[in-house]
């Protein structure tokens, strides 16, 4: 007599073929087929002996008894501990990792709006530095606008100065006169010679104020400065 269990379930173990195995339903005998998940041929007993001719396929063997071959359930059958090997290893069960989930705001609510950067109040932003500006010089050969006609005055506080001793006669008091050329400008100069240094050009119809009186010329002020005109280029109011 052996001291053999017949009870380990063959679905999981490494044995050697052809191997004797029993019948270990719960409840019931069982059934024996043509082919996995065939029709039946026969029905045997609970604790039945049987020979287990082939490993496990798809949860089916091959068995035979009482002369005949057919598959049975590979869930009810069981192989005594001195016939079997080690159990087969279970692949560990791998749980996969949570899908990703990209955030989406809810529905009616709208990101806040990017605020641009303002200076503190009282401070202002850098300001381009222009060039200075550029005086407009006229072209060559293009002569400047003649302005009209301006009747010198004296500044307030200043008194013309008496023309030089050897200068002529003086008369009683100044009087007003008035350019007169045929367009051009009229030279006052700075002694009565037309060699003497021209101080100004006096644009025809310029009201002029009579000084003092040096034979061919008039001593005169005209805009803001002090000179000689010829006189046959001078009407006298």
């Amino acid at each position: 007599m052996h001291n053999h269990h017949c009870n380990r379930p063959i679905t999981n173990l490494v044995y050697p073929v052809p191997v004797q195995g029993v019948v270990c339903t719960q409840h019931g005998g069982l059934n024996i087929r043509v082919s996995p998940n065939g029709a039946v041929m026969t029905t045997v007993p609970r604790g039945t002996s049987l020979t287990i001719m082939s490993p496990v396929q798809d949860g089916w063997v091959q068995v035979f008894h009482n002369g005949q071959s057919g598959w049975a359930s590979a869930q009810f059958l069981c192989i005594c501990d001195g016939q079997t090997g080690p159990e087969i290893p279970q692949p560990p069960i791998v749980i996969p990792p949570p899908p990703i989930v990209t955030p989406v705001p809810p529905i009616g609510i709208i990101p806040p709006p990017v605020v641009m950067p303002v200076p503190p109040i009282g401070v202002l932003p850098p300001v381009c530095q222009c060039p200075p500006p550029v005086t407009p010089v006229p072209p060559i050969g293009i002569v400047p606008p003649i302005f009209p006609p301006v009747t010198p005055v004296p500044p307030i506080g200043i008194v013309p100065p008496l023309p030089p001793a050897n200068c002529g006669k003086m008369p009683t008091m100044a009087c007003m006169a008035t350019v007169q050329t045929q367009g051009s400008n009229l030279n006052m100069r700075e002694t009565p010679s037309m060699d003497a240094q021209v101080v100004a050009n006096l644009p025809n119809g310029s009201r002029i104020l009579i000084l003092g009186d040096e034979g061919d010329w008039w001593y005169v002020f005209a805009f803001n400065r002090f000179g000689y005109v010829s006189k046959q280029y001078v009407s006298v109011s």
